[in-house]
């Protein structure tokens, strides 16, 4: 391989990004995931109303429920790159039995972020040594700096954003750990300029992608307004019906209690009997 072709393979593989969104499992997944997540967190909004412990279990299953999600789709897209397919179960199965993998990793380089803290605390302490402590400082200062800042945008740009597709391909915490490491150390500045690059093509994608369903969405508005079906008025008649606290508002003449009508509808009424 040339120093062309090499210099031309980042670009082109981050240029592949755009084709998950011709990936229908993985959009597949997506939705059920996001409706998945959206049920569990109406869930934990009506019970923790009711309950407070009940509702903070739930929203830690919401939480799980998003990571499993987030993480099947996640391994499809990825089975996708290496040129395999993988089925909706089998995706589901692996999200679950390796989300805790994502809470290993998030403790490892959160302690590993510490020790650097407690290294460079014990290196200014040093610096309190009477007569060479001033030269020490002089010297342990800069290095401190970068070694911090390094460490920072490690965490920032390799640590975390790059930990899920290590686990993704089958890598243990400790394993996904050691290879983020080695891609901190040796890629650092490639990896945040990489970053960089995907986000102006993800912004790109989202900008087409949006423009379509919204266009999309406005004609065939349009044409089911020109004919004069709307599924929309009808959904929102039929939620108009049920207030907040579970009576009918009316709609159903006569039916339900007197909280029938809310009281401006029912003065409303009486002025227009009068």
């Amino acid at each position: 391989m040339t120093t062309n072709e090499k210099a031309a393979a980042p670009s082109y593989a981050l240029l592949r990004a755009a084709e998950a969104i011709t990936n229908w499992r993985a959009l597949a997944m997506c939705g059920m995931a996001g409706v998945a997540t959206l049920i569990a967190g109406m869930l934990t909004t009506y019970t923790i109303a009711h309950s407070f412990f009940l509702g903070l279990l739930l929203g830690l299953v919401t939480l799980g429920v998003m990571l499993v999600g987030y993480s099947a789709v996640g391994i499809t897209l990825m089975r996708q790159a290496q040129g395999h397919t993988i089925g909706f179960v089998d995706a589901v199965l692996q999200a679950v039995f390796t989300a805790h993998r994502f809470l290993g990793v998030g403790i490892l380089l959160l302690l590993g972020y510490l020790a650097v803290l407690l290294g460079a605390l014990l290196v200014f302490l040093l610096c309190k040594i009477p007569g060479l402590g001033p030269l020490l400082y002089a010297f342990a200062f800069p290095l401190v700096a970068v070694v911090i800042g390094a460490t920072f945008a490690g965490l920032g740009y390799v640590g975390y954003p790059l930990a899920a597709p290590a686990i993704w391909e089958g890598n243990t915490a400790v394993q996904t750990v050691a290879r983020l490491m080695q891609i901190g150390r040796h890629r650092l500045l490639q990896v945040i300029v990489n970053m960089f690059l995907l986000l102006v093509l993800v912004v790109v994608l989202s900008f087409v992608v949006f423009g379509i369903l919204g266009y999309g969405a406005v004609m065939s508005a349009s044409l089911s307004s020109a004919v004069g079906a709307s599924p929309m008025s009808s959904l929102l008649a039929m939620f108009s019906d049920v207030n907040p606290f579970g009576r009918a508002y009316g709609g159903g003449y006569g039916r339900g209690d007197r909280m029938a009508w809310p009281i401006p509808s029912r003065l409303a009424l009486a002025r227009a009997c009068c």
